[in-house]
């Protein structure tokens, strides 16, 4: 869907702050000591991103997978921000009940499951970072585990989905990356 397209879409839909910069993941209540999440991303290698999920590449998704020790835990959402050098935090990428423990790479932004939400820049699905020459980019994603799926449509706003995720999440993981452009041979 082009931008200016999306942009309206998302005004009739009542999303006009929907490229405002990301809010902080809400902090929620500890997770219970059984409810230990882990996250992969094999697209991270060494703390970095690789040029495949950029716009440096070919802009393809991540895949993720990830466990939680919770029998309670049979969904999960995930949010993947970005800071750049003036230190706000724009949404790459927001989605909610995959199929399973495991999402593949370069989702298309109309798949669902998962559902994918709009992200800052005002598209839907995945945004892959495009850093400038020189410029590294500080990331992260945030992977709830939750007790069921949630029942937010796609075009919910933010807080609503931040609020049903703090309803029925069973932990969380984080895991960090930077990102950057790569570099240029030098003769």
């Amino acid at each position: 869907m082009p931008a200016p397209a999306a942009r309206a879409l998302a005004a009739a839909a009542g999303l006009a702050g929907a490229c405002a910069p990301a809010p902080e993941a809400p902090e929620l209540a500890p997770p219970r000591p059984d409810a230990e999440v882990a996250l992969a991303l094999p697209g991270v290698v060494a703390g970095q991103l690789q040029p495949t999920h950029t716009c440096h590449g070919e802009g393809r998704s991540p895949a993720l997978s990830w466990e939680a020790r919770s029998p309670d835990a049979s969904s999960a959402a995930w949010l993947l921000e970005l800071r750049g050098a003036d230190g706000v935090g724009r949404v790459h990428w927001m989605a909610w009940n995959p199929e399973g423990p495991e999402v593949p790479e370069g989702l298309h932004p109309a798949a669902s499951p998962p559902v994918q939400s709009w992200q800052d820049a005002g598209g839907f699905g995945y945004l892959p970072p495009c850093p400038g020459p020189g410029e590294v980019l500080e990331g992260r994603v945030i992977l709830w585990a939750l007790s069921r799926h949630l029942s937010v449509p796609p075009t919910a706003s933010r807080d609503e989905v931040m609020t049903e995720i703090a309803a029925r999440s069973q932990g969380r993981a984080e895991l960090a990356f930077s990102v950057g452009a790569p570099r240029e041979d030098t003769p």
